[in-house]
């Protein structure tokens, strides 16, 4: 299982700098701890990730929203982006709260994993984001953050088709948008 630092110094290996051991020391650590969470947060959010998505039911908060809504609730500490919320409900999200007309909410949301429970393919898959972005402030090289984009994105197919596998396919449901009855 993957630490930060282990990914971090992966990346940097990848473009050819020297491993790391801290994130505070020399330009390769410091390059890559500033770079870091802002990339693995939008990696995550670039996809439903079905390892990294949970249901919550939220709290609801006993300050009344000053505007159209009715309740206000508190985003999960760990939210990376939402999903989806439950049931036909018009809602609107400000800070780390989220307004509604709704007395429960519920939601479906994607959170910030522990890096030590990441699946391999995502490791990956932020392994080459990350040595994309670390090769020109390192190496200054454009040509090899281009080579890393490529395999990133070509990772990036590869990982999301592993990634779909862990739910079946929505059935086609009779509808005559479709034709099938």
């Amino acid at each position: 299982m993957a630490q930060k630092i282990e990914i971090i110094s992966n990346a940097m290996i990848s473009i050819g700098a020297a491993p790391i051991s801290s994130l505070t020391e020399g330009t390769e650590g410091l390059v890559g701890n500033a770079l870091y969470e802002n990339t693995y947060r939008g990696l995550l959010a670039s996809h439903s990730w079905r390892f990294a998505t949970k249901k919550a039911q939220l709290a609801r908060l006993t300050e009344k929203p000053i505007n159209e809504y009715d309740y206000k609730y508190q985003l999960p500490s760990d939210l990376v982006t939402v999903v989806k919320v439950d049931g036909y409900t018009d809602y609107e999200i400000y800070g780390d709260n989220i307004y509604s007309n709704q007395p429960e909410l519920y939601i479906d949301y994607r959170y910030r994993v522990d890096e030590t429970i990441l699946p391999d393919y995502y490791v990956l898959t932020l392994q080459f984001l990350l040595a994309a972005q670390f090769a020109i402030p390192i190496t200054d090289n454009s040509q090899r953050a281009q080579v890393y984009q490529g395999l990133y994105e070509d990772q990036l197919r590869k990982a999301k088709a592993i990634d779909s596998m862990s739910r079946p396919q929505d059935a086609i449901v009779d509808s005559p948008l479709t034709g099938i009855h």
